[in-house]
């Protein structure tokens, strides 16, 4: 599986209008020319506490959090389920 993996650091610095440091840049540009991005399956929790947190904290305001929310639905990721391995009976 070609793609890359990202966390929910990397879509902070986008939503929140950052400077993009070199790795979000790159993600977005791998974005943007349709190579595959993949989340892990907590991203979608944490980078909604980032954005409320972010809210919290005066860095945004509520109309800012709720246009990210929105955007992260558009983002064209695929979210990694994680398979957790049978426990094996004694």
């Amino acid at each position: 599986m070609k793609g890359l993996l990202i966390d929910a650091s990397v879509a902070a610095n986008w939503l929140l209008h950052e400077d993009l440091d070199p790795v979000a840049k790159l993600a977005a540009e791998r974005m943007q020319s349709g190579s595959p991005i993949f989340v892990p399956s907590l991203w979608l929790l944490e980078i909604t506490n980032v954005l409320f947190n972010a809210e919290r904290r005066k860095r945004i305001d509520r109309h800012h959090r709720d246009g990210a929310l929105e955007q992260i639905g558009q983002l064209p990721l695929t979210v990694l389920r994680c398979r957790i391995p049978a426990r094996s009976k004694k």
